[in-house]
C-alpha cells in the first residue's frame, strides 16, 4: 500500500511538472515580444531617449525602435533559450513543489498554511536555479543586444579616409570599396545566436558569468512563492464558493477563465512586492561586452593601409553585443544596485518598466496557469486513470 501511494504521488508530481512545462513554454513564446520590450526599458538609463527626436522611453516607442533595428524578428531575439528556460523552470518548480507539499502533508499537517506555502515555494524555486539561470542569462543578453545593421550605423560615423588621403588615395579608395562590401555583409548577417552568446559569456566571464544576479534570488525566490501561495488561497476560496453553490459537489479544476483571472491577480501581487530586485537582476544579466572582429574587414584594412584603419575598426565593432546603458558591476549586490538607482533616479527609476512587467507578467502567469489547469486535467486522467473529477476520491475510498 505504501509503495502504491508513493507511485501515485510521483505520478501526480509528473503530471504537475508536464502541464506546467507546456504552459510555461506556450506563454513565453506568445508573450516574448512584450518581455523584450520590458527588458529594454528596465536596463535603460534615466537619460535614455529612444531616438533622435528625443521621444520618451515608453513601451510603444521602445517597440518601434526595436522594429526599426531588425524588424519583427528583433522582438524574438532569445526566444529559443527563453522558452527552454521557462519550460524547464516551471517543470522543476512544480515537481519540487508537489513533492514538498506531499512531504509536509505526511509529516506536519494535511494542508499547509500561508507561511508553510511560502516556505515550500521558496525551496522549490531554488531547486531549478542551478539549471535554468544560464539560459536566462543568455536570453537577457540576446534581448538587449542591437541588430548588426543598427550597430553599424551607430559606430560607422567617421569617414574611412583621413589625413592619409592625399598621400595614398589609391589605398583609401580600395579600403572604401572593401569596407562597403563588408558593410553589406554585416547588414545581411544574423545577430549572434544562443550558442555564440553563451560562448562569448564563457570566454569573457567564465562559469560565474552564467550566474550573474543570482544573489537577487535571495529575495526573488519569494516571487513565485508569493504568487502561487496567493493563487492557491484564492483557488481554494473559489472552489469552496462553487461547492456551496452546487450543494457540496465541488469541481476539482478551475475553469479556464477562473484560472486566468486568479493567475493574473496573484502575479500582480508578487511582482509589486519584489520588483526592485527584478530590475537589479535584469541589469546584472543584460550586460555583456565581448567584441567579435570580422576577419574579412580586418584583412581588407591591412591591405588598404593605415589611412583606412579607423573605418575598419568601426566596422569590426559593429559585430559586438551591445552593452546595457546602465551596466552593473559584477561585485555590486542587488541591494546596492537598488539603493544606487534610488539615489540617482529616485523611486521612478527603481520602478521604471513596472507597467510592461505587470502586463507581461500577469498575462504570462494567467496563460501559463490556464493552460496548466487544462493540460493537468488531461494528464491526470492519463497518468492516474481518472475518468472524471471524482475518480481520484472514489479510488481512495
Amino acid at each position: 500500500e505504501a509503495q502504491r501511494q508513493t507511485v501515485k504521488e510521483m505520478s501526480e508530481a509528473t503530471a504537475q511538472a508536464f502541464s506546467a512545462a507546456v504552459g510555461g513554454i506556450a506563454s513565453t513564446v506568445l508573450l516574448f515580444p512584450l518581455d523584450t520590450i520590458k527588458t529594454r526599458i528596465q536596463v535603460a538609463a534615466k537619460s535614455t531617449r529612444i531616438d533622435r527626436n528625443e521621444q520618451p522611453l515608453t513601451s510603444l516607442a521602445t517597440a518601434r525602435s526595436i522594429l526599426n533595428e531588425g524588424g519583427v524578428s528583433a522582438l524574438f531575439y532569445g526566444v529559443a533559450p527563453g522558452a527552454f528556460q521557462s519550460g524547464l523552470e516551471k517543470a522543476m518548480y512544480f515537481y519540487a513543489y508537489t513533492l514538498l507539499g506531499r512531504a509536509h502533508a505526511a509529516n506536519i499537517a494535511p494542508k499547509p498554511n500561508t507561511a508553510a506555502s511560502l516556505a515550500i515555494g521558496y525551496l522549490a524555486e531554488w531547486c531549478h536555479l542551478p539549471f535554468t539561470l544560464p539560459f536566462e542569462r543568455v536570453t537577457k543578453a540576446m534581448q538587449t543586444q542591437k541588430s548588426l545593421p543598427e550597430q553599424r550605423r551607430e559606430t560607422d560615423t567617421t569617414s574611412s579616409c583621413g589625413a592619409g588621403t592625399a598621400s595614398n588615395p589609391e589605398n583609401c579608395t580600395a579600403g572604401e570599396e572593401a569596407n562597403g562590401r563588408n558593410e553589406k555583409q554585416l547588414d545581411n548577417a544574423p545577430p549572434p545566436g544562443a550558442v555564440k552568446t553563451m560562448a562569448q559569456i564563457w570566454n569573457e566571464q567564465g562559469l560565474s558569468g552564467y550566474y550573474r544576479g543570482v544573489s537577487a534570488y535571495l529575495v526573488l525566490c519569494f516571487k513565485p512563492a508569493i504568487q502561487y501561495a496567493v493563487y492557491e488561497q484564492l483557488k481554494a476560496l473559489l472552489l469552496l464558493k462553487n461547492a456551496r453553490k452546487q450543494k457540496g459537489n465541488a469541481p476539482v479544476f478551475l475553469s479556464a477563465l477562473e484560472a486566468f483571472v486568479l493567475g493574473a491577480l496573484a502575479r500582480a501581487v508578487a511582482t509589486l512586492v519584489v520588483y526592485p530586485y527584478i530590475k537589479a537582476k535584469v541589469l546584472a544579466q543584460a550586460t555583456t561586452t565581448t567584441t567579435t572582429t570580422t576577419t574579412a574587414t580586418a584583412s581588407s584594412a591591412v591591405e588598404a593601409g593605415p589611412a583606412c584603419t579607423l573605418s575598419a575598426s568601426s566596422a569590426s565593432s559593429s559585430a559586438s553585443i551591445s552593452v546595457s546603458p546602465t551596466p552593473t558591476p559584477p561585485t555590486e549586490s542587488p541591494s546596492a544596485v537598488v539603493l544606487r538607482i534610488l539615489a540617482d533616479e529616485g523611486v521612478g527609476g527603481v520602478y521604471r518598466g513596472i507597467a510592461p512587467e505587470l502586463v507581461r507578467g500577469m498575462l504570462s502567469a494567467a496563460l501559463m496557469l490556464m493552460i496548466k489547469e487544462r493540460v493537468h486535467g488531461f494528464s491526470q486522467r492519463v497518468v492516474l486513470g481518472a475518468r472524471h473529477p471524482s475518480a481520484s476520491s472514489s479510488s481512495r475510498a
